[in-house]
């Protein structure tokens, strides 16, 4: 009452603010009206979406009813029906898929080494959300609205809509990125150190390629809350930073490579040095130049088996079948020797995988090792 007097005594005054004011009255008069419609049918929502348990529990189905609830209010509800007001709605199921992830991934926990877990957790919110924009393709949305409203046409930005999600998932797959690179250039206790004469400068060099790193990820940690924020575009510089860092890492590792395979002169020692790095062929580049350096260890075991070959035609020259007696001890160690290499070499071949070398040598080497029976069975 009191503010209707002061209104009807601005009227008599014929203030100009009046008419503002009964505009402004009448404004959210409506805006009750329609704040009231939606809680109405916000509450509707309400029970599904605190059902939803991103991403433990996540599957097709919830989702499912959430979208066909959004569906039912926008065919009922007089304020929903506005595509700009449905796009919200549908954003902020987004955001809730969201922030419910979010809560799930400690980051301190991944980024201090629990790698292998964090990347489980991080796959499986990323599988969440791709749950959520599979349900809506399912669903076939527009279809739907088509039959259920014929003066109504489902004009929304999916893109909007999705913002929220795809967002996150990038970044998801770029903490993946960073955990996979803390495998490959962190600190791994299950390999042994390097051999060789120069093994102790080439262990230095791997130290220091993990110094470098984790002074990289030190960088990373100090802004960790900024990664899954995200209203935060900044973070697409750090990440950029990473990556072009890591590449110089990725070079530094690859002229390692080289320097030490320089020096290998025998298969065992090729072995030992492909064990020694095993870690680096989680990286696509870096698996295809230790694929390489184990073409060069078949090559040198085929050069052991011409070597051992050319011994025993030798031995079948210059000596007779009465004097190969004196022999058989020498053969019998290239025997054991060429065998338990050909066994090293197959056992790598599982973990390394077959190279084009590896058929031609082992038929090489199976054409000694007849040679060598029938030369046994001469002598004796």
């Amino acid at each position: 009452m009191e503010i209707r007097s002061i209104v009807h005594l601005l009227e008599n005054v014929c203030s100009p603010s009046v008419d503002s004011f009964q505009l402004l009255t009448l404004q959210l008069r409506k805006g009750v009206e329609q704040a009231a419609s939606n809680i109405t049918y916000l509450n509707i929502l309400s029970e599904a979406c605190n059902n939803l348990k991103c991403p433990s529990e996540i599957e097709e189905k919830p989702m499912m009813k959430i979208l066909f609830l959004i569906l039912f209010i926008w065919t009922e509800s007089p304020f929903y029906n506005m595509s700009n007001n449905i796009e919200v709605l549908c954003a902020a199921i987004s955001a809730q898929i969201v922030h419910q992830c979010k809560t799930y991934i400690n980051l301190q926990v991944i980024l201090e080494g629990d790698t292998e877990n964090g990347i489980n957790i991080l796959r499986k919110c990323i599988s969440c959300c791709q749950t959520y924009k599979t349900a809506y393709n399912k669903l076939q949305v527009t279809k739907i609205t088509a039959l259920i409203q014929s003066n109504s046409i489902w004009d929304v930005n999916e893109k909007l809509i999705f913002n929220y999600i795809d967002t996150f998932v990038q970044r998801c797959c770029d903490i993946i990125e960073i955990c996979n690179s803390s495998i490959v250039f962190g600190r791994c206790n299950k390999v042994g150190m390097i051999g060789g004469p120069k093994g102790i400068e080439y262990d230095a060099s791997c130290r220091q390629i993990e110094s470098l790193f984790y002074e990289s990820l030190d960088e990373i940690k100090l802004i960790r809350d900024d990664i899954l924020d995200v209203t935060k575009s900044r973070w697409l510089e750090n990440m950029l930073k990473f990556r072009n860092f890591v590449m110089e890492l990725e070079s530094m590792v690859k002229n390692l490579i080289d320097r030490i395979f320089e020096e290998i002169k025998n298969v065992e020692e090729g072995i030992e040095a492909i064990y020694a790095l095993q870690r680096f062929k989680h990286r696509e580049s870096l698996r295809n130049i230790l694929s390489r350096k184990w073409v060069q260890v078949w090559q040198i075991f085929g050069k052991e088996i011409e070597s051992c070959s050319n011994i025993m035609i030798l031995h079948e020259t210059y000596y007779t079948p009465f004097q190969c007696y004196s022999e058989d001890v020498r053969m019998l160690c290239i025997k054991q020797y060429l065998e338990r290499v050909s066994h090293m070499m197959i056992d790598m071949s599982d973990w390394m995988g077959a190279c084009a070398a590896e058929k031609y040598i082992l038929e090489q080497y199976k054409r000694m090792t007849c040679r060598w029976k029938w030369q046994i069975n001469e002598c004796h």
